[in-house]
């Protein structure tokens, strides 16, 4: 996108405001990302959400999603219109959010966390991998906002960085990576993570092992939820969270664990 170009998304924002002129969009070019010319807009029919367009075989219409999926090149009225209903903080967000949605498409729940987001993004298209405090800061921001196949991408980027470069990936990466594959719904995947974790021997203190201990426990709980006739997975995770509790007894997760486990054991007639 040039930067003299609209996001379609921003346009089809701006047209659900009360400011909004639609007519402004008559004679602006949309690129759909499809047609191999610039196609423009004729007219706009909000109340049924669509946009008509001049096409050599005649007049076509698209839904406003089909807008927001391609790009406008506004004329200076229309920029000059959605720019003066868009305050810069909102515009900026919405910015970050664009770039985002294609691993973020949920938008996170707060200002600050949407741009540490974007950074680890950015940092990730870009196969950075940040220091242990901003792993740290990234992977909250990324779990309060539910975006656990992102986490994934990011987390599993860290972890090749890692193993490309001859070492196996810290602590805190695998840890992070599992916590992301099990919100993905991939409890395989993290115990293969906490096994290659295990596998590798890093020194781990005890809050470490506790850790690791209780999210092995986890993942075999989700796995038995899930195959409610398989008991190992109920067995293997209450020998996790009695190594967790042994050693870390106050440790709310691995109680936590404990509660759930509980709950999931079949109860005698």
């Amino acid at each position: 996108m040039a930067d003299a170009d609209m996001a379609g998304v921003e346009i089809v924002r701006w047209l659900g405001s009360p400011e909004a002129n639609a007519d402004l969009l008559v004679g602006c070019g949309f690129d759909d990302g499809d047609s191999e010319e610039l196609l423009s807009i004729v007219a706009v029919d909000l109340g049924h959400r669509r946009i008509m367009y001049a096409a050599p075989s005649g007049e076509r219409s698209v839904p406003f999603a089909r807008l927001a999926e391609g790009v406008v090149v506004p004329s200076g009225a229309l920029r000059a219109a959605v720019n003066a209903a868009t305050p810069a903080s909102v515009r900026e967000e919405n910015a970050a959010l664009d770039e985002i949605r294609d691993l973020v498409p949920l938008r996170p729940p707060s200002r600050e966390d949407l741009f540490v987001i974007l950074q680890a993004v950015r940092d990730h298209r870009h196969g950075v991998t940040p220091g242990r405090d901003v792993r740290h800061l990234r992977a909250k921001a990324l779990k309060r906002s539910g975006a656990w196949s992102a986490g994934v991408a990011i987390a599993g980027g860290w972890r090749d960085a890692a193993i490309a470069g001859g070492a196996w990936p810290q602590c805190d990466i695998a840890v992070h990576l599992a916590r992301f594959q099990r919100g993905a719904k991939d409890p395989r995947g993290a115990l293969a993570t906490l096994a290659d974790l295990r596998f590798a021997r890093l020194p781990l203190n005890e809050r470490q092992r506790a850790i690791v201990a209780t999210m092995e426990g986890a993942a075999h709980a989700d796995l038995f939820e899930a195959q409610r006739r398989n008991a190992e997975h109920l067995e293997r995770a209450f020998a996790c969270a009695a190594q967790a509790w042994a050693i870390a007894p106050k440790d709310e997760e691995a109680n936590a664990l404990y509660q759930r486990l509980h709950a999931l054991t079949p109860k005698r007639p």
